[in-house]
């Protein structure tokens, strides 16, 4: 469980990083 949302949060700020640099291009 622990490992598992330790993953999603990882996937969910590479997102909002991704989301973040397209907005800034």
């Amino acid at each position: 469980m622990v490992l598992s949302f330790s993953y999603s949060d990882y996937l969910d700020r590479m997102i909002y990083v991704s989301l973040l640099k397209m907005s800034l291009r």
